[in-house]
């Protein structure tokens, strides 16, 4: 009976080991798909263009490392072009800009906080060289004109239809003197992007136009990279930015506010431009 019971609770004890190393192998599998999932970049197809979106220009390195020669560095909206990529793909992370912390009265760049990016290193030929970019400041969007104003940059690249449009009277607190704001929505059915437009007269107190655009399904990082792209001063390190908090930055010597930020599976960019 004894030794019944001793080959029992040996058996039992080997099938826990048993379960103890399978446990231990699923959890090693799931932590490097997990880890493989976070690494992996997103689909490029070798041939496909895309435009280089990067604040002051996109370095073209030799090889896929920061440390590696810079071939030539690409203006905003170079196109290039997606080549064979290496195996396995090379993680990149990198500090895309500083933001200043609005408590402080006189900063520089060095003072500032980071916005880091990751992403991986791409294999593109660009003005007919070949080299390496970081593939997050690469979106398939075309640039922003020079002399287009944003609101009709974002209707025509999410290709948005006219929605409803109304005007309000408001009077201004500075001057007293009422003007007319009028509002415009645009929407597109199949990408579930909406937009408000606003465009006001009067005064210089009181004209400008602005907006405020949803996107749904985008991550923050491309997002970030395309609307400071899309709004030039940005990249100047002159605005206090913080996500989900309106910063101010100045534009033809005029005040001018905007806000990026996330909301649940929606980017949320909202702007307003003064005017002399």
């Amino acid at each position: 009976m004894v030794g019944q019971e001793k080959t029992a609770v040996r058996r039992l004890c080997g099938f826990a080991l048993v379960l103890t190393a399978l446990a231990l192998v699923f959890s090693l599998w799931a932590l490097k798909s997990s880890a493989s999932a976070q690494l992996a970049p997103r689909g490029y197809r070798e041939g496909e263009r895309l435009y280089a979106w990067g604040p002051g220009g996109l370095e073209l390195r030799l090889n896929p490392s920061p440390s590696s020669p810079v071939l030539q560095r690409l203006p905003y909206g170079t196109v290039v072009t997606v080549l064979k990529q290496p195996s396995p793909p090379v993680f990149c992370r990198f500090d895309f800009f500083g933001r200043k912390d609005p408590s402080h009265a006189a900063q520089t760049a060095e003072d500032n906080p980071l916005v880091m990016l990751d992403g991986h290193w791409l294999r593109v030929k660009a003005v007919n060289r070949e080299g390496y970019v970081m593939d997050t400041l690469l979106l398939e969007i075309p640039p922003r004109g020079k002399t287009e104003r944003l609101d009709s940059y974002l209707v025509r690249v999410f290709g948005l239809e006219k929605g409803k449009a109304w005007s309000k009277r408001r009077k201004s607190e500075e001057s007293g003197l009422e003007y007319t704001t009028d509002f415009r929505t645009w929407f597109s059915k199949k990408s579930g992007v909406t937009l408000e437009t606003e465009i006001s007269g009067g005064d210089e107190s009181t004209r400008g136009h602005g907006g405020r655009i949803t996107i749904p399904g985008v991550p923050f990082e491309r997002a970030l990279v395309f609307f400071n792209g899309a709004l030039p001063p940005l990249p100047r390190l002159d605005f206090g930015y913080r996500e989900g908090e309106f910063f101010e930055y100045l534009l033809d010597e005029v005040g001018n506010l905007a806000l990026l930020e996330k909301k649940g599976q929606e980017i949320v960019f909202e702007w307003f431009y003064g005017m002399n």
